[in-house]
């Protein structure tokens, strides 16, 4: 069936719209077009939209300099030799302060517990010295980390003032080995106060992300493991305020999936660990562009499933 000339119209427009971003970020625009003009053609497909939350713009072309309260809560490494020290707010939140930590190595150094105690797989326990130590940037020139939670309100953490226990995670995907950046906060400051080189082997997130290093690597398994159909919901290209919710079948995936992280990917913890191992959010987000990509995978009959995408 053609689509109306109505229907040509809207979809020329959304080509216009996204013609120059990046290559990652126009396929998943183009869920959103596949979503439109099915509603236009209606096959069906569609089930409609709705409005939701006021959300940021998610395809800003360029980076776009941080306002005066982003500013003031990080520290960006200058190279001058004065201590530069950190705003009091960045200690409320763990995310601010990691970007802190990450950026300025000065900081740094002064917030690791040093000696810092060191835990290695085969049991075996050293420390490391301020000398000793080399700095982390962690996810900084990767651009993107992930956050691995179980439900809506696990991903809550991430805002919550009262959390006073995060885990970084470098986690080797093929392998199983995880390292493990123990920070607390103490005194009202958060502190490195131990790492841990382990294996995921065992643990509750082993099944997962097992499944998931596959599902990253492996197109034909991807498309079999995807949801039919597929439940997704991305930024309503015609109104920067509105998220459109549609589906998209199994057979589409394969020229609109998004870009997945594997193997070795960052991953912050927030308070206690997930522990579910029938579901999962996979979130990615984007450092410098502000972008923020959901998956929810839950497991049935054994078996693990893409059942929603969140753009």
């Amino acid at each position: 069936m053609k689509a109306p000339a109505a229907c040509k119209i809207v979809v020329v427009s959304v080509f216009a719209r996204y013609a120059r971003l990046h290559s990652a970020i126009s396929k998943r625009a183009c869920i959103a077009l596949v979503c439109t003009s099915l509603a236009c053609c209606a096959t069906g497909i569609m089930t409609g939209c709705r409005n939701k939350a006021t959300v940021p713009e998610q395809y800003d072309e360029e980076y776009s300099a941080p306002d005066s309260a982003e500013l003031d809560s990080i520290v960006f490494d200058s190279g001058e030799t004065e201590d530069t020290p950190i705003p009091r707010a960045a200690d409320e939140l763990f995310d601010d302060f990691i970007f802190n930590f990450i950026s300025n190595t000065r900081l740094q150094m002064s917030r690791i517990n040093f000696p810092l105690v060191r835990h290695y797989r085969e049991g075996r326990t050293d420390t490391i010295t301020s000398r000793q130590w080399e700095p982390e940037h962690f996810f900084m020139e990767r651009d993107y980390y992930t956050v691995i939670a179980d439900n809506e309100t696990q991903l809550e953490r991430m805002k919550d003032t009262t959390v006073c226990r995060a885990v970084v995670e470098k986690i080797y995907l093929e392998s199983g080995y995880v390292t493990r950046y123990v920070f607390n906060r103490t005194g009202g400051k958060w502190m490195l106060t131990a790492v841990c080189d382990t294996t995921r082997r065992g643990t509750p997130a082993d099944d997962f992300l097992s499944f998931y290093y596959r599902f990253a690597t492996d197109t034909l398994f991807q498309t079999a493991s995807i949801e039919n159909p597929l439940k997704v919901s991305m930024p309503d290209p015609d109104d920067d305020f509105s998220v459109v919710d549609g589906f998209l079948m199994p057979e589409q995936w394969a020229s609109f999936a998004p870009e997945l992280p594997h193997g070795m990917i960052y991953n912050i913890v927030y308070g206690e660990p997930p522990k579910s191992r029938t579901e999962k959010l996979f979130v990615i987000m984007g450092i410098s562009n502000g972008m923020e990509t959901d998956l929810t995978f839950r497991k049935r009959e054994g078996r693990w499933r893409l059942t929603q995408l969140a753009i």
